[in-house]
């Protein structure tokens, strides 16, 4: 992703009225991150995932999140 598809990500982010963030486990315990940061745990309503997350990761979001896994891991 590049910076300019962060920008526009980050826009749809603030105008949208529900946020769903689709993203598979391993994003959240890879050490290689990208420089461009399109919104923060707080502001997602969904996460849908292919494993449920461990309870560290769990913590990053508000208590009224949605987690639903996909898959079949």
């Amino acid at each position: 992703m590049g910076k300019a598809d962060a920008a526009i990500l980050r826009k749809a982010v603030q105008r949208g009225k529900k946020i769903i963030l689709v993203t598979q486990n391993y994003k959240f315990t890879t050490k290689k991150t990208s420089p461009y940061v399109v919104t923060n745990c707080q502001q997602v309503d969904v996460l849908v995932t292919d494993r449920g997350l461990d309870p560290k990761y769990v913590s990053y979001f508000r208590d009224s999140v949605v987690f639903r896994t996909i898959g079949n891991k």
